[in-house]
């Protein structure tokens, strides 16, 4: 008679991550580390859930949201969102959303760039031809002020409050650029016209009775670039 065989037990397979090894077997439940975690190789993961990471405050990482949102959140509340905005306007393609936790105190900030590297910092507005590139400000909800180009190589600063254009930049070559304002023009600091180097405000000294003010007055005009005084005695 042939010899009964030995059955073996099956063993469970266990995941095959860290301790430097490259492949591994997938297994419902959780997944354990087994040594340190040097790299992972990955065509392509679907979350259902979310990603988080628990240290002294939790960030959840929701690597999808419907709608075709990506956001970073605290829990609760959105910090970043990518793509889609569910209560953006139909003028707009997708939104970029960065907010603060409600529950901290501070400002909200976005730095581009990082000063111990050696590199230009900055943001690029490309719209397509026929839309405008556009920067909005709003107070409690309600637009204040936009800055925007209204799909042309002008630049205009609008207050929105008032419906009023308040600023308009002109391009030219050389000096042939101009800009417009639309309101009144208060100037605290020194002032120089033409070209002439900024000047503190003058004082026309004289007697009004002989040509003592009238050549104080010319000497003035002409220090803040107004005038070229070629009047003679």
């Amino acid at each position: 008679m042939r010899a009964a065989r030995r059955c073996r037990p099956r063993r469970t397979p266990q995941p095959w991550i860290g301790g430097g090894q490259t492949k591994g077997t997938i297994l419902p439940g959780n997944v354990t580390l087994v040594g340190d975690l040097n790299a992972i190789e990955i065509g392509r993961v679907k979350f259902t859930s979310t990603i988080e990471h628990t240290g002294a405050t939790t960030v959840t990482v929701p690597v999808f949201v419907t709608g075709s949102q990506y956001r970073i959140t605290d829990g609760t509340v959105p910090l970043l969102t990518l793509g889609e905005n569910a209560t953006r306007s139909s003028s707009f393609g997708g939104a970029l959303t960065l907010r603060g936790n409600t529950a901290d105190a501070g400002t909200t900030a976005l730095t581009i760039g990082n000063n111990a590297i050696a590199a230009d910092a900055g943001i690029t507005f490309n719209s397509p031809t026929g839309f405008s590139n556009l920067i909005q400000f709003k107070r409690g909800g309600a637009n204040s002020w936009i800055v925007y180009d209204a799909n042309s190589t002008s630049l205009f600063l609008r207050d929105s409050v008032n419906g009023v254009m308040a600023m308009t930049f002109a391009p030219g070559a050389g000096t042939a650029g101009r800009v417009d304002f639309g309101g009144g023009v208060k100037i605290a600091g020194n002032v120089g016209f033409y070209g002439t180097a900024a000047t503190a405000k003058q004082t026309v000294t004289g007697s009004r009775g002989g040509n003592a003010a009238l050549a104080s007055l010319l000497t003035s005009l002409a220090a803040t670039g107004l005038i070229t005084d070629s009047s003679t005695a």
